[in-house]
């Protein structure tokens, strides 16, 4: 009988416990992988930081806010924000290729759709085709980010955008003291 509870007792642990079994514990586990829609957005804000008027305009008039440098928003160095601009701004161009491609591949697939009253199989893969082309697209680009600023930069910086609400700013405005903007409020 003790022999038998003890096989039971192992056959017990390797079915709830797989990972006491599994080889290589040693190695930390694997994190997600970034997600390149957010990285895309967040490339496409510094790009457009860059470019953006100074000072912030609200309802067409200037106002007391202005925008945050890369380097105030981010604890950046010089050095490290002008590897990002230069890194956000060929992101940036090459999705715009990326993204013409998909503009035109929808209008496509919906005027095939309208001509023959049905969907067509082609367009929606030419889609994703094209959608995993612009992630691979981006991918490269966070992997020269995280190569350029080495790991424990990188994840600062990868916890700072995966701390961003879906659709809200990266760089909101700042007052002129420099805090944070008023939040406006929307009456509905």
């Amino acid at each position: 009988m003790g022999s038998r509870a003890v096989a039971t007792a192992c056959w017990l642990t390797w079915c709830i416990c797989p990972e006491l079994c599994q080889t290589g514990l040693s190695q930390p586990p694997q994190r997600n992988l970034p997600d390149p829609a957010v990285y895309l957005s967040f490339f496409r804000e510094v790009a457009w930081l860059k470019q953006a008027p100074d000072p912030v305009l609200v309802n067409g008039q200037t106002s007391i806010l202005r925008r945050p440098t890369i380097q105030e928003a981010l604890g950046l160095t010089e050095e490290e924000a002008q590897m990002l601009n230069a890194l956000a701004a060929d992101c940036e161009l090459k999705s715009r290729k990326f993204d013409d491609g998909i503009r035109r591949s929808t209008l496509e697939a919906r005027l095939l759709a309208i001509a023959s009253e049905g969907a067509s199989e082609r367009r929606p893969q030419q889609r994703k085709n094209l959608d995993s082309q612009r992630d691979e697209m981006v991918q490269d680009h966070i992997q020269k980010l995280k190569a350029e600023f080495g790991d424990s930069r990188f994840e600062a910086l990868d916890a700072f955008i995966r701390s961003k609400k879906t659709g809200s700013s990266f760089f909101p405005p700042l007052t002129a003291e420099g805090g944070a903007a008023p939040v406006p409020v929307h009456k509905r």
